[in-house]
């Protein structure tokens, strides 16, 4: 849950997948934003093998995993993946 600006009651073991639109509709300007959105989270959460574990799934008329959830366990890898990820259309 978002309260104030934090991540709040999101500490322990959580699997949190992000799901991407990457279609052609979506605009590089509100791609950018889904971005920058699930950037914002992942710098709030406590990311870890035994914490949070993260992954991202970009979708258009098929879907690409772009990292799985026991592939990064450091909250900066994730988020400098997402730095460089690319739309699928």
């Amino acid at each position: 849950m978002l309260c104030g600006g934090h991540v709040s009651g999101c500490s322990g073991l959580m699997d949190l997948v992000f799901v991407l639109d990457s279609a052609g509709t979506v605009h590089a300007e509100r791609w950018h934003y889904m971005l920058d959105f699930v950037e914002w989270i992942v710098e709030r959460l406590d990311v870890g093998a035994d914490r949070t574990r993260v992954a991202v799934v970009y979708w258009s008329d098929s879907a690409y995993v772009g990292f799985t959830l026991d592939r990064y366990f450091v909250r900066q890898v994730p988020v400098c993946h997402l730095n460089t990820a690319n739309k699928l259309n």
